[in-house]
């Protein structure tokens, strides 16, 4: 699991066996740790995929308890992937795939 964070914290990384719930509140409380060493918790935003450990109740009632705000990405669709749209990315794409 990793962060990547603004001008003072650039990268925060930890492996783990198993993404769960367990382990994602774990990595949380490992970050905002870090993070609060040089920045207050409420001045940050985390940003999770869809991960379903990333949505339990647990990881949001943390988030709450810290008072940080947190969003989701939105759901993989097509229509928002650029590579989608432009010729360029395709060409790569068939370079790199083939």
């Amino acid at each position: 699991m990793g962060v990547v964070g603004g001008e003072k914290i650039k990268f925060i990384y930890k492996t783990y066996e198993k993404t769960d719930t367990k382990t994602c509140l774990k990595f949380l409380r490992y970050i905002f740790r870090t993070i609060k060493r040089k920045h207050k918790l409420e001045d940050c935003v985390i940003v999770l995929d869809n991960h379903s450990a990333h949505g339990s109740n647990k990881v949001k009632d943390l988030f709450k308890e810290k008072g940080v705000l947190y969003c989701y990405l939105p759901v993989y669709s097509s229509a928002l992937n650029p590579s989608k749209h432009f010729d360029f990315f395709k060409d790569l794409n068939q370079i790199f795939v083939s």
